[in-house]
């Protein structure tokens, strides 16, 4: 009896010091990701099982902007789908594993009203389809190889210069407001389907590139 008592005790230790874990230090993202019965009783330890974060299929901050501040532990979200974080206007938002995002189902993209410290690199997210960033704060977006995105909005952020060049599907581009935007390119392959192009700012735009600069004259 004994014998098979410790087995059992070794065996249950096994398995759970042998899951993978993943370190997710806000204890509110934390408590969102395992608490969904909320139990009063929960404690949060700054980590999640990797395998619960492997099987998010979608995230979105709405009713949780208030508090949660670090979303330190999305990078290991890799089968994610859609993700909107938005409304996040104070600066201490904790942004850091948006460019370490690899995350191959990923389709829908909102970032709205936030901070980020940074360039934003979705380049590892290839089917990326849908991408909104009105009113958020970075300094350089990289879409390459993004071939399946049809939509970027990015309005009132502090980007230097922006390249669609390899967006290849793209036929709607909201850049209002952008002050710093000094070069753009939208030589596509795919100019003469655009829905909708829309851009002002200060006038510090002087380098644009297109597929065809008569037809663009022309028509924009």
């Amino acid at each position: 009896m004994k014998t098979t008592l410790l087995f059992l005790s070794v065996f249950l230790s096994a398995s759970l010091f042998g899951q993978q874990m993943t370190y997710v230090p806000d204890d509110n993202f934390e408590e969102f990701l395992e608490n969904t019965d909320f139990d009063p009783n929960w404690m949060p330890d700054d980590s999640v099982e990797t395998s619960m974060l492997e099987s998010l299929l979608e995230f979105s901050s709405e009713g949780f902007s208030d508090y949660i501040q670090d979303f330190r532990g999305l990078e290991a979200a890799v089968n994610i789908e859609s993700l909107s974080i938005t409304n996040y206007e104070f600066l201490g938002l904790n942004l850091e594993p948006l460019p370490t995002l690899h995350c191959p189902n990923l389709t829908y993209v909102e970032l709205w009203n936030s901070w980020f410290p940074g360039n934003l690199d979705l380049s590892h997210c290839p089917n990326i389809e849908y991408l909104d960033m009105q009113g958020t704060v970075f300094t350089g977006l990289n879409v390459d190889g993004l071939t399946s995105l049809t939509f970027i909005e990015a309005y009132g952020t502090d980007i230097y210069e922006l390249d669609v060049s390899s967006c290849s599907a793209l036929t709607t581009l909201v850049i209002d407001e952008n002050i710093n935007l000094s070069c753009l390119n939208l030589a596509n392959g795919n100019n003469e389907n655009f829905i909708l192009l829309t851009y002002s700012s200060g006038g510090n735009l002087s380098c644009v590139t297109v597929d065809d600069p008569i037809w663009a004259n022309e028509n924009w």
